[in-house]
Parts: C-alpha cells; sequence; structure tokens
C-alpha cells in the first residue's frame, strides 16, 4: 500500500526577484522507494490545514539554509526564510496533534530542536575538523557508522531539547547526529540519507534506522 509524505523545500527567489521553492530530487527518489507518495509542499501556502486533508502518514523535514539565528548560541544573523520557518513550524505543529511521524534531515533536524527549546551552534572551533563534503564516524549505539556531511551549523549534546535522545554521535567532538523524541514521534538525522555514502553498510543502516522508525 503506497504511503503519503509531505515534504518541505527550500526558501529561494529566482532571478526576477520572485518567491520560488526549491526540493532536490534525491528526497523524492528515496522516500518513493520506501513506499511513500510524495507531496512537496509550498512555503507560500496561507494556511497548512488544508494539506493534512490527504491523511499524511509522513512528514519530512529537509534541508538547505540557516534555522532563525535567535536559536543560536550566541544569537547571529541567520540565513533566515520567514516563510519556511512559518510552513515549518505550523506542519510539525499539526503533526505532533496528529501523531503522525515526523523525519527531520539536516535543517530540518535543527530546526525541530528549536522549537522544542534546544539551541544550536556554528561548528567552526571543533576539536577534529568535518571538511564539507567528507564522511566521517558517528558512534551509534556499539557500532561505527560512516555519514556524510554537508553542514556548517549542529547541536551540541547540551543543547539538545528537553524529551530528545541521541541516537549517533560524533563523539570526537560531542555533536549530535541523530536523535529521537521520548514523547513524540520523531527522527532527526544531521547527515542526508537520500544523498551517497561512502560506505554501503552505513548506509543501509541508517535506512533500516528510517524503516523501523516509521514501520515499513
Amino acid at each position: 500500500m503506497l504511503m503519503k509524505a509531505l515534504i518541505t523545500q527550500r526558501e529561494s527567489v529566482d532571478r526576477y526577484g520572485v518567491a520560488t521553492d526549491t526540493l532536490e530530487s534525491s528526497y523524492i527518489r528515496y522516500f518513493e522507494d520506501l513506499g511513500y507518495g510524495c507531496f512537496p509542499v509550498s512555503n507560500h501556502v496561507s494556511d497548512v490545514g488544508y494539506l493534512f486533508g490527504i491523511e499524511p502518514d509522513l512528514l519530512v523535514l529537509t534541508g538547505g539554509g540557516s534555522v532563525p539565528g535567535k536559536y543560536y548560541e550566541p544569537v547571529r544573523e541567520g540565513e533566515e526564510m520567514p516563510c519556511r520557518d512559518r510552513m515549518e513550524k505550523a506542519l510539525f505543529e499539526e503533526a505532533l496533534r496528529g501523531n503522525i511521524p515526523v523525519v527531520a534531515i539536516c535543517r530540518g533536524m535543527q530546526h525541530v530542536n528549536a522549537l522544542m527549546g534546544g539551541s544550536i551552534s556554528e561548528l567552526s572551533d571543533m576539536p577534529v575538523s568535518r571538511p564539507i563534503g567528507e564522511d566521517h564516524p558517528v558512534s551509534f549505539g556499539n557500532d561505527t557508522l560512516m555519514v556524510n556531511n554537508y553542514h556548517n551549523d549542529g547541536i551540541y549534546a547540551h543543547q539538545l531539547a528537553d524529551g530528545l535522545v541521541p541516537l549517533c554521535m560524533d563523539t570526537e567532538n560531542g555533536v549530535v547526529e541523530a536523535y529521537i523524541s521520548r514523547e513524540h514521534r520523531i527522527l532527526g538525522m544531521q547527515f542526508h540519507p537520500e544523498r551517497e555514502m561512502s560506505d554501503p553498510r552505513s548506509a543501509r543502516r541508517i535506512r533500516s534506522l528510517i524503516q523501523n522508525f516509521i514501520g515499513r
């Protein structure tokens, strides 16, 4: 049976100054392969209520860009996307009310943490450097996985919101790479499962993590 997933998008502006939405095709391919029909959500819908009329089985909060700077330690000027921020907050709250699973990826993971009372930092002074585009090790229980890295910001362990539990850690830097909620159906991942990873075994473990979470 085909399930239904609402998927958020980046907030952009085209060369004419017109507001647009952007979604990488890899998200669609990945979640279709997991058995979902994908419904991209525009950042410019005035009310998210009718979107839930399709009775979605999953909400995916995607990556790309920064969350509002007020959530950072210290507070900073962020690459804010006000329409997206409003849209994702409304979608997230509606999903919680409806007990709909939420998979939050990269920026999405950071935004959920912020909405639940946590904070975010720029990852500029870590003990062990994590170059963009290079996979790096994270602990996953008693296992070590190699995951991709496309983020400049992240969540140190002390910044994790109450009720969120680390699943994967960059132990060398004290950075949370994945979490799950004690109370709600939320899975957050700082890495991108929909993008290529250098280690096929790690990619399979992460896919299994998502499948177990969503019950597929």
